[in-house]
């Protein structure tokens, strides 16, 4: 069974592909960023918690900052705690918006 699909069409999707796994990187790093700061702060009197920013931090300061590598098999074991933390981080933006929201509609 072949494919219909042309070489254009393949390059063509591959490239928005790209774009959109880019983009999706992007925002989950930035909001693991985010959400770890926001761990550290609401967190620093317990342990537990700020493990899931001391491993991404740990991995990118000793890989990409001491040892200079910068490759992206050194940040892959690291991106569930990213994905945590930035799920922290989305969380607390939506309950800050809507305290917001109801503040606003008394």
């Amino acid at each position: 069974m072949e494919l219909s699909i042309s070489y254009c069409s393949i390059v063509f999707l591959n490239r928005y592909t790209i774009a959109l796994s880019k983009i999706i990187y992007y925002f989950t790093m930035f909001a693991g960023l985010i959400g770890g700061l926001l761990i550290l702060i609401r967190f620093r009197k317990f342990p537990i918690p700020l493990l899931f920013t001391a491993i991404p931090v740990y991995s990118i300061v000793i890989h990409g900052l001491i040892l200079r590598i910068g490759e992206n098999r050194y940040i892959v074991p690291t991106y569930p705690f990213i994905v945590v933390c930035a799920a922290y981080g989305i969380y607390c933006l939506y309950v800050n918006v809507y305290k917001l929201g109801k503040r606003n509609n008394e």
